[in-house]
């Protein structure tokens, strides 16, 4: 058993066994607690009269962080609203009427050569937030990465098939100068937004067929 006499106090709030000097950087204590797990060690442990030790019960002491979501938010949302505030701007300059066209300086070119530049902004941070959980699956925050990937291919197709007359039959295209996809850019966004949490949300309230990845252990 614990020693649990050995600290100050070990209720289910309680932080113990841990060195508040550490430092933590962008993640934050959540919880500590003892727990047993049971191991096939597949060694007699040097003890010859001993049977293979399997579903031996080990003492694992369990530290429990969390990411810090302010940091996070800062870090990765902020440009992520700022990128797609940039590409609503570039959205809104497609145009047909000619005064329009002058005052906005609107040009396929241009709308293209933007949803470019904001391709690399985006992708320089996709790859550094995929730098801090290499190996692991597609996170949370990662799926609105995506969701960006997709809105600058969709207003590039969506400016070049408007420009060009191509397809006339496209009539969401064309109806009112570009009127529909101009008015459900940000109800598509918000909708999809609200789509990745709840699946994600769903899929955290599912049961757990393993240790969570941000909780470490230390066997005795």
């Amino acid at each position: 058993m614990p020693d649990f006499t050995a600290y100050p106090a070990t209720g289910p709030q309680d932080i113990f066994g841990i060195d508040n000097r550490i430092v933590m950087g962008t993640w934050e204590r959540e919880n500590t607690y003892f727990d047993y797990k049971l191991s096939d060690l597949d060694t007699t442990l040097g003890i010859g009269e001993n049977e293979f030790q399997t579903n031996l019960p080990e003492l694992h002491y369990n530290f429990v962080i969390k990411r810090n979501f302010a940091n996070a938010f800062v870090v990765h949302m902020i440009p992520l609203i700022v990128v797609t505030m940039l590409l609503f701007g570039a959205v809104m300059t497609v145009t047909r009427k000619p005064s329009l066209v002058e005052r906005h300086d609107f040009s396929t070119s241009g709308v293209i050569g933007t949803c470019s530049v904001l391709f690399f902004v985006i992708l320089l941070a996709h790859v550094q937030l995929r730098e801090g959980f290499a190996g692991s699956p597609v996170i949370y925050m990662e799926s609105f990465f995506f969701l960006m990937y997709f809105m600058l291919l969709a207003v590039s197709v969506n400016t070049y098939l408007f420009a060009s007359e191509s397809a006339p039959s496209l009539w969401v295209i064309h109806y009112r100068d570009n009127l529909i996809p101009k008015a459900a850019f940000w109800p598509f966004v918000l909708l999809c937004m609200i789509a990745i949490t709840g699946w994600n949300l769903g899929l955290k309230t599912r049961p757990a067929t393993g240790a969570p990845p941000a909780v470490a252990h230390q066997s005795g």
